[in-house]
């Protein structure tokens, strides 16, 4: 949201923001909700109550600040409650999880996320997986790009692969279950070995990160494991640029930006085969698709990347390539701006 919100910004648009948390954001007005829980939690009067505090207390922010319109992210919360209050124009961008995830996990997440589809005036997917799961619930004013990353800054400051990096493995998704961290986890002493000189970053926050440096303890290599905790992501390149290869054990994904950010600074990605990844790697070609879960097959991609240092070296420039071809953030955000002038005039 910030960087969507700072693009916007310095183009001299006026942007708020709603939402659950609060924050700060240089420039930027942000208007928060908070939970809106009722002080006796009973389970479907409180989801009900919730969601219409929310809607009143959204309303009436929208009455003081008048926005030309308005974009939610995130089909299921964010998305559902923009369609509740029939405000337009209706700016709707999935981000993944509520397609591939909540969709299909009970009756009501299906609900609010049907709702959002159809309430949205224009739709934006971050990935041709997602949109193709969407098409059978909006075929119209449905766009496929993800917002992108900025290429500027996530690059690699040195063009070769230097000892310290050489070795260096780095995940930086969340330690929560969701994106199974755990399977990283379980393969680093495998890696070890066979590579003893590897070393291992882990970049954020999560439920699962006691357990998981607990668990390296355990296994005797404490001192080859780095966990780094929550980075900011303006320092993000500072530390994938620490690494030559990223990894990433998520069962879902759209088109994840962490990837993204990884490719655009040069590193080699071992990833989930799954239909997001596919979209940007090929398998032995710029990166290496492994089986969800697969604790042994991870291990070998890996170990093949550390062996593999000319498959590795010629990665460098093909995924910058990719990135800056079809995810520059510059480039993106300018074609939403065309579709937000779009939608408002023909909501005029």
């Amino acid at each position: 949201m910030v960087k969507w919100a700072q693009y916007f910004a310095k183009k001299n648009h006026r942007v708020s923001i709603i939402s659950d948390v609060e924050n700060e954001v240089d420039g930027i007005e942000i208007f928060t909700v908070g939970a809106c829980l009722p002080r006796l939690d009973i389970r479907c009067l409180s989801a009900t109550y919730q969601i219409y505090k929310k809607r009143k207390t959204i309303k009436e922010i929208l009455q003081r600040i008048k926005p030309d319109l308005i974009h939610a992210h995130y089909a299921t919360n964010y998305g559902f409650l923009a369609a509740i209050l029939g405000y337009r124009p209706f700016i709707l961008t999935l981000h993944g999880s509520d397609i591939l995830v909540d969709y299909s996990r009970d009756m009501l997440s299906k609900f609010f996320v049907t709702c959002a589809l159809k309430k949205a005036d224009v739709v934006t997917s971050p990935s041709k997986t997602i949109t193709q799961k969407v098409l059978p619930l909006r075929a119209s004013k449905l766009y496929t790009f993800q917002y992108g990353i900025d290429t500027n800054k996530f690059c690699r400051f040195k063009g070769v692969l230097t000892p310290d990096k050489e070795k260096t493995v780095i995940s930086t998704r969340h330690l929560t279950d969701t994106y199974d961290v755990k399977t990283f986890i379980n393969a680093i002493p495998l890696i070890l070995d066979k590579v003893p000189d590897a070393r291992f970053l882990i970049v954020g926050e999560g439920g699962k990160r006691r357990f998981f440096e607990t668990e390296v303890k355990k296994m005797g290599y404490p001192e080859r494991v780095e966990f780094l905790g929550a980075i900011p992501n303006e320092k993000m390149p500072d530390v994938l640029n620490r690494a030559s290869i990223y990894v990433s054990t998520s069962p879902s994904d759209g088109l994840s930006i962490s990837l993204l950010e990884a490719m655009s600074c040069g590193l080699f990605p071992v990833a989930t085969n799954i239909p997001g990844n596919r979209e940007v790697i090929h398998d032995g070609v710029n990166g290496i698709l492994f089986p969800v879960g697969d604790v042994s097959k991870l291990t070998e991609a890996i170990v093949s990347a550390f062996k593999n240092k000319d498959m590795v070296l010629s990665a460098l420039s093909r995924n910058r390539a990719v990135v800056e071809d079809r995810f520059s953030l510059e480039r993106n955000l300018a074609k939403m701006e065309d579709i937000y002038l779009e939608a408002i005039l023909q909501n005029w």
